[in-house]
């Protein structure tokens, strides 16, 4: 089973190989490493500094997600001068795998 807010509602039946790929994945993280990476990535925030960026930006987010909400795509939207928000519905914190056609054409249009 993913973490609350890693998949969007319908995607655990939809697609239950990808689950399954993720949820082992995760069960193969040693808790030490998978402890001090959450760690890191919690204590790092540097949006106060997103007026900084001078380069294109895109934020994506899942409606669903719950781990980085779409808001805060918002606000990186809002923070940084040259920036593209989307925000992709049906979709949670693993975008590039829910929804691979959607987001692979967000990328390739932002790059073009």
């Amino acid at each position: 089973m993913l973490p609350a807010g890693g998949s969007p509602p319908a995607f655990p039946a939809a697609e239950p190989g990808a689950v399954h790929q993720l949820t082992q994945t995760l069960r193969e993280a040693d808790d030490e490493s998978y402890a001090l990476l959450c760690e890191a990535l919690g204590s790092f925030d540097l949006t106060g500094r997103l007026d900084e960026i001078s380069i294109p930006v895109l934020a994506v987010a899942g409606e669903h997600d719950a781990v980085t909400p779409a808001e805060q795509a918002a606000a990186i939207g809002a923070g940084v001068h040259l920036s593209t928000v989307h925000v992709l519905s049906d979709a949670a914190h693993q975008a590039p795998t829910e929804r691979p056609a959607e987001t692979a054409k967000l990328l390739n249009d932002f790059l073009d």
